[in-house]
């Protein structure tokens, strides 16, 4: 069904990733936690005396600045919002810490996730061997087409090569194009930060190409909708 959030049973915590026709609270409580997203790597800690109020303002421009939210707190739920960059949640169910980052290639190339699932470790005592973690819809391999800046971010981070296909050559013949594989590169970083790969789960939806279910702005632009995904302890 178009309207039905994608959710993720072995995740084991409640949690959604949002399509156009569905909306997060219906699965999670309120209230929702969200961050002024930067595509960088500040990860925002909830605690329990953490005053929440700006992280719940209306206005995007009222929040704090970051691209993920890491806690241990119940009855809230913390949330990051998406149009083709991917969204990651991940839950240590034994150390009952949660994590959402938004991560775009930016993201990625400054290792968001890595730097969520530290603060996990650090601030909570999760251990990444029992974590769980769901990687929802983004702009998929046969369509995200990036340019050498993209490449190079990622080569250098130790992501590897094979994560790209060659899209364009220039007069020399040498590779000047390339189509990335963006959801596959967040589950390399988490297989990396130690998560098994039995725990990693990629939804492998493509946002561009189902336009009947997904907000996407490298195919609407300025007019696309964001898609909200959220984590909660249970």
């Amino acid at each position: 069904m178009h309207d039905a959030l994608l959710q993720w049973r072995g995740l084991g915590t409640p949690h959604a990733f949002e399509t156009k026709h569905s909306h997060l609270t219906s699965a999670l409580p309120d209230p929702v936690l969200r961050l002024r997203q930067v595509h960088g790597k500040e990860v925002h800690i909830i605690g329990a005396d953490t005053v929440i109020d700006s992280y719940t303002a209306a206005s995007v421009d009222d929040r704090p600045a970051g691209d993920a939210l890491v806690t241990a707190r119940p009855g809230i739920s913390i949330a990051v919002a998406t149009a083709d960059c991917v969204p990651v949640l991940i839950h240590d169910p034994v150390g009952a810490v949660v994590g959402a980052a938004h991560a775009g290639w930016r993201g990625i190339a400054a290792d968001v996730i890595g730097t969520t699932v530290n603060a996990m470790v650090e601030r909570f005592d999760a251990r990444p061997g029992r974590c769980r973690a769901a990687i929802g819809p983004c702009v998929g391999p046969s369509i995200y087409r990036v340019g050498s800046e993209v490449f190079n971010a990622f080569r250098a981070t130790g992501l590897p090569e094979d994560l790209f296909r060659v899209a364009e050559r220039d007069a020399q013949g040498n590779p000047s194009a390339w189509l990335c594989d963006l959801g596959r590169a967040a589950a390399l970083q988490l297989r990396s930060c130690g998560l098994p790969d039995a725990a990693i789960w990629l939804a492998n939806r493509c946002t561009f190409t189902e336009a009947e279910r997904f907000h996407s702005y490298r195919r609407d632009g300025e007019a696309a909708g964001r898609m909200t995904s959220g984590i909660a302890l249970a």
